[in-house]
């Protein structure tokens, strides 16, 4: 009896994580591959160094899983990444620490809670509005700082950024703590929960009692948050930000999300998805540069992932959460 029942668990499992399980078994053949492919893959050094190039991407594509669960997108992420972290950065060099992440965090909510607030309230499509915020916010940075970076940031920054505890950077660790708030937000908070009730019904979700509007705007919301958490991990590791720094950020927390099993019609989608696509596209940028592949071709390959993993979900039926 206990052996059906584990079976029937077993089961469980494989039809809930059916994504995720095939997502994780490409990451692992691609990790051992680039192991035989490049001697420098697996060395100590290149893996701290994965890590790093994996840690603002992965604290963005948990925020992009919030919005995607409901069925939305948000196209500025970079561009919030770049306002908010260049003054909190131009406020950290000027002033102190304190009131520049107060007032990066600030702006960033900002932007955030407007893009909720238009999506939620003014029913406009989420694409349409975060390319129009992407584009203003972009601008505004390139008004306030005048297309300048800030650099020489604060040693203090770097010593944080270096720090280790059982030989692992504080930025690992900052991007596990998200990873983990993330899934225990989505899983066992009310507001996460709506999130996916509204993504796989809108409609059924109002006629629950659901205040949706409401629910709508908090993902956003969250999302510059992050975009804020982000910057300051990768402006602490270079001591320096630019104007320009979110470029194609949107598109690749877009693609880790995509990636990891999440359904761009909502409903569908877990931080531990988000978790294995994050990594499969830190890995694979990472074997390319080993094995001298051009940047270029990098992107290309990046779009094709993309395609491929839509494409997928929707051959499977795009399975609701």
């Amino acid at each position: 009896m206990a052996t059906k029942t584990m079976i029937e668990k077993l089961r469980l499992f494989r039809g809930n994580y059916q994504t995720e399980i095939g997502v994780g078994l490409s990451l692992l053949i691609l990790f051992v591959a680039l192991s035989f492919a490049s001697p420098y893959f697996l060395t100590g050094r290149n893996i701290i160094n994965v890590l790093y190039q994996i840690s603002s991407i992965g604290i963005l594509a948990v925020g992009m899983t919030f919005i995607i669960v409901t069925g939305g997108i948000d196209l500025s992420i970079g561009s919030i990444f770049e306002i908010s972290g260049w003054i909190m950065c131009y406020m950290i060099l000027n002033g102190n620490p304190v009131q520049g992440i107060a007032l990066g965090m600030g702006v960033a909510l900002v932007c955030g809670l407007v893009n909720g607030l238009l999506v939620a309230y003014v029913h406009l499509s989420p694409m349409i509005v975060t390319l129009g915020t992407m584009s203003i916010y972009h601008g505004l940075i390139y008004i306030i700082s005048d297309s300048r970076p800030v650099s020489n940031l604060p040693r203090y920054l770097k010593d944080f950024d270096s720090f280790t505890i059982i030989n692992l950077p504080t930025y690992v660790w900052i991007v596990m703590l998200i990873f983990v708030l993330g899934q225990l937000f989505l899983s066992f908070t009310k507001p996460g929960r709506m999130l996916y009730a509204i993504g796989s019904n809108d409609q059924a979700a109002r006629y629950s009692g659901i205040t949706v509007n409401l629910y709508m705007v908090v993902p956003y919301v969250l999302m510059g948050a992050m975009c804020l958490i982000a910057a300051f991990v990768q402006s602490a590791h270079l001591l320096a930000i630019d104007p320009n720094a979110g470029t194609n950020m949107n598109l690749d927390a877009i693609a880790a999300v995509v990636i990891g099993g999440t359904s761009l019609s909502g409903g569908k989608g877990t931080i531990l998805g988000t978790l294995i696509g994050v990594l499969l596209m830190g890995i694979l940028r990472n074997g390319l540069n080993l094995l001298g592949i051009s940047s270029y071709w990098q992107t290309v390959a990046v779009g094709a992932i993309i395609i491929i993993a839509i494409s997928l979900e929707r051959l499977t039926g795009g399975r609701k959460g």
